[in-house]
């Protein structure tokens, strides 16, 4: 009897240190909003369903949150569509505006901070929420575009690509060096892939999901040997370090440089040899106007 109440007694041990795991948060994950990675927001992994803080929401410039101490309610809104969605805490039931759902895990209280799902709050009120298993990060952003980045007309396009979300899931690759000129490349015909130049760190941009994501960074070598080849063909100098996977170059180039404390845009194209041609220059004051301009002769290809 002794011996069948020891192992009664292992096994039930085992299956609540089993059970205990199963069921603790991981805390392994991170947390970007629209395209900023969040320090001091992490997200928790439970029962398989990304958790992140309610003031994570906060950060989502269209979400406006409402929390009742009384009930223990959280009530999110999109202030554009004006959609909502109300959960409470250890309840499964959650609305989606009338609309009555049973959630996969609940909101928990976990050592006094509340821990939404974020995937069901994002997707219910029309953000996007991609998760990268690569980095293990949960990524919720919004685009305001319209689907105008879709568009035949290449101008249209190519604003609408840029002011879309920027979203880096890599670290930032250190700099000291500061400028007041940001340099956009689109390869000629293009719209959906682009370079942005700043000061020594060029990034590549490649769209999808509604969003531009950077897909390489690197830092130029501005004490280039004359032996030295380009990294992208036509556009960049070597490369000192870069993360990321490296794209392919390019015959030629269409770009557009904002100098934006002097409110000018100059635009033109770079040739087969890597010399830029300037086709015209102007004013940009008005920051909510796209400084896109048409290339003449330039069709869209993509």
């Amino acid at each position: 009897m002794k011996k069948i109440f020891i192992a009664a007694s292992s096994l039930l041990l085992a299956f609540s240190i089993s059970s205990s795991v199963m069921a603790a948060p991981s805390s392994s994950a991170n947390l970007n909003v629209n395209g900023v990675k969040q320090v001091d927001q992490k997200p928790l992994i439970i029962n398989q369903t990304t958790m992140v803080p309610i003031r994570a929401l906060t950060l989502m410039r269209i979400f406006k949150v409402e929390w009742d101490g009384k009930t223990n309610s959280i009530t999110v809104a999109n202030s554009k569509s004006k959609e909502t969605v109300k959960m409470t805490v250890n309840s499964k039931i959650a609305y989606q505006g009338n609309s009555k759902l049973t959630l996969d895990t609940p909101p928990k209280n976990v050592k006094g901070t509340v821990y939404v799902p974020l995937k069901f709050i994002g997707e219910s009120l029309g953000a996007n929420v991609v998760w990268d298993a690569g980095t293990r990060t949960a990524v919720i952003y919004n685009s305001n575009t319209e689907g105008a980045e879709t568009s035949k007309d290449i101008v249209k396009a190519r604003a609408a690509v840029l002011s879309l979300p920027h979203i880096s899931l890599y670290d930032p690759i250190p700099t000291i060096s500061e400028s007041n000129i940001s340099k956009y490349y689109f390869p000629y015909g293009k719209t959906q892939r682009f370079f942005v130049l700043e000061g020594d760190i060029i990034k590549y941009y490649e769209v999808k999901d509604q969003a531009a994501w950077q897909i390489w960074a690197g830092k130029l070598n501005f004490a280039k040997q004359q032996d030295d080849k380009d990294i992208i063909s036509n556009l960049s100098q070597s490369i000192i370090q870069e993360s990321g996977k490296r794209p392919s170059g390019s015959d030629q180039y269409v770009y557009f440089t904002d100098y934006f404390l002097g409110d000018m845009i100059d635009y033109g194209v770079v040739g087969k040899d890597g010399k830029a041609k300037e086709l015209g220059k102007f004013n940009y004051t008005d920051r909510t106007q796209p400084f896109i301009k048409e290339i003449e002769g330039e069709k869209r290809t993509d």
